[in-house]
């Protein structure tokens, strides 16, 4: 009887060994689903991107001028990549406001 009693308690252990490794394992699969992955993912930038904030804000309290010339040094590399561009767009609208000015004028 003793046998057949610790057998059985065996078999019960092992079933719920089973059960409890198949909800880990339905809890696993569901982690990888592409929202929560996503969602994820999105925490994490956002709390990389927080953590960089306050590294910045902390560097620009400890180097202030350091920080300013690296401000300046950035806008004048963008002026510098974005010149042709706007020079392009404001040639483009002086002839398009020439054009309407003639044609306003040729019909007086």
């Amino acid at each position: 009887m003793s046998s057949e009693a610790t057998l059985q308690e065996a078999r019960d252990r092992a079933a719920l060994a089973r059960v409890a490794v198949r909800d880990a394992a339905s809890d696993l699969f569901a982690s990888f689903t592409p929202s929560r992955l996503k969602a994820e993912a999105a925490l994490s930038a956002r709390h990389r991107l927080d953590e960089a904030k306050v590294a910045l804000r902390k560097s620009i309290r400890t180097h202030p001028l350091l920080a300013c010339l690296s401000l300046a040094g950035a806008a004048t590399l963008i002026t510098y990549l974005l010149r042709r561009p706007v020079a392009a767009l404001a040639r483009t609208g002086a002839r398009s406001f020439g054009s309407l000015r003639e044609r306003l004028t040729w019909r007086k």
